[in-house]
């Protein structure tokens, strides 16, 4: 089990001797192993990383709520560049189960090895925040926690790495107080480098937010490494290539019509009189309604079978809604917008418990105001759909009806239609 720990120890940083809280790499009982030929800063244990886009459920076993919300601000800056999210729970199983046990050091368990920690133990530690504690700390701590979360590991272990340790002062300096190492100790913590087999890595990276802060008194010639706080260049360019983010689909939403509910027949054009599209929805709904049928909406398809033009229209049963006048103000837009006004009623059906709606154009005035004919298709007959946008063409209203049409018929349902809302997912 690979579990990296963060001790309180010192540290010599350029040429100062301040107290620091570090990172010191517990031995790994087992080590995931896959060859891979990926030799190109973060290094990432083969096997280790999560699903892409997965949502990590977090869940705190104590701690305050000032240390929580410090928790909960810094951890989210890898998900601006990874595709990863950290959903906080309160109850119920999570991949990482945070605690604040002082004096145990902070550490994290790495990627999926969390899986292997029983559900009532932590996987990650932050053994050192309190109420003094500057910003900067929770940051730079989370940051490094939450990077061994994902799966990566201490970048002074890169397999590419040539730090100029002077490997006497290192010793003479880890093997007395306050660490008090043996000589294993510090080769495991401080010289130890995965393998090229071990690991998918990148370029060597001095800036990133998982290496060690490195003295110039512990090196040969003019070489340190800072006290990393933020997430470097490479961090964020390499986290989002572990992780990517998936390109968004543009879906165009439509109600699919079921059997049972609806049919899709032909209407002579002789017998519908229209001169735009608002009087063609108005023709065909009383066209369905004198013929038996709560109405009927317009496909707008049309053909010519060798006895005169046809139009095609989509016929709603009785058993599939019912009719309602909405007034405007409810609606908020009318018949001058035909898209929005197709939006609010299917928007309007859905806020009162049905699948969806559309407006057949009919209009009145009445004391109480301008109200708009609607029919209300209920759940069992309509049933919302997405599609996206490399499945489906159209150019305008009339042949984004005719779009639906078809989509519907080759997708289980009689036929559909457009509600015209769209958004990227």
């Amino acid at each position: 089990m690979k579990k990296i720990l963060l001790l309180f120890t010192t540290i010599i940083l350029a040429s100062s001797l301040p107290g620091q809280h570090i990172c010191v790499d517990k031995k790994p009982s087992k080590i995931s192993l896959r060859e891979t030929s990926n030799k190109q800063n973060l290094i990432v244990l083969n096997n280790n990383l999560w699903e892409n886009g997965k949502v990590l459920r977090v869940k705190f076993l104590d701690g305050n709520s000032f240390l929580k919300n410090k928790v909960k601000k810094y951890s989210m800056m890898w998900s601006n560049y990874a595709n990863i999210g950290f959903r906080f729970v309160e109850t119920g199983n999570a991949e990482i189960r945070i605690s604040f046990q002082r004096g145990q050091g902070s550490w994290s368990y790495i990627g999926t090895d969390a899986l292997n920690i029983p559900q009532n133990e932590a996987t990650m530690n932050f053994g050192w925040f309190g109420s003094n504690t500057p910003d900067i700390e929770f940051q730079r701590t989370i940051l490094h926690e939450f990077g061994h979360a994902l799966g990566f590991v201490h970048e002074h272990f890169h397999p590419k790495a040539s730090i100029p340790w002077n490997r006497p002062k290192v010793y003479s300096y880890y093997m007395n107080p306050p660490n008090n190492w043996n000589k294993d100790q510090v080769d495991q913590n401080i010289f130890k480098k995965y393998s090229v087999t071990q690991t998918q890595f990148e370029q060597y990276d001095k800036k990133s937010i998982m290496h060690y802060p490195i003295s110039n008194e512990l090196t040969n010639g003019d070489w340190y490494v800072r006290m990393n706080d933020q997430l470097s260049t490479k961090d964020k360019a390499l986290s989002a290539k572990y992780y990517p983010k998936r390109a968004k689909v543009l879906v165009f939403g439509g109600i699919g019509l079921k059997p049972g509910y609806v049919e899709v027949k032909d209407i002579p054009a002789r017998d519908l009189t229209f001169n735009n599209i608002a009087s063609r929805f108005r023709a065909c709904n009383d066209y369905g309604a004198h013929r038996g049928y709560l109405s009927a909406i317009p496909n707008f398809h049309q053909a010519n079978h060798g006895n005169g033009v046809v139009y095609g229209a989509i016929f709603i049963k009785k058993n599939a809604g019912i009719h309602k006048t909405v007034l405007r103000t409810e609606l908020g837009v009318g018949p001058e917008n035909i898209e929005a006004f197709f939006r609010a009623v299917n928007d309007y059906a859905a806020k009162n418990g049905y699948g969806s709606g559309y407006p057949n154009f009919h209009q009145i005035g009445s004391g109480r105001g301008l109200g708009y004919g609607v029919i209300l298709l209920n759940k069992q007959s309509a049933q919302p759909i997405d599609i996206e946008k490399r499945k489906i063409s159209f150019n305008d209203i009339a042949s984004r009806f005719r779009a639906f049409n078809d989509y519907g018929a080759h997708n289980k349902y009689v036929t559909a239609f457009p509600n015209f809302h769209q958004a990227e997912y």
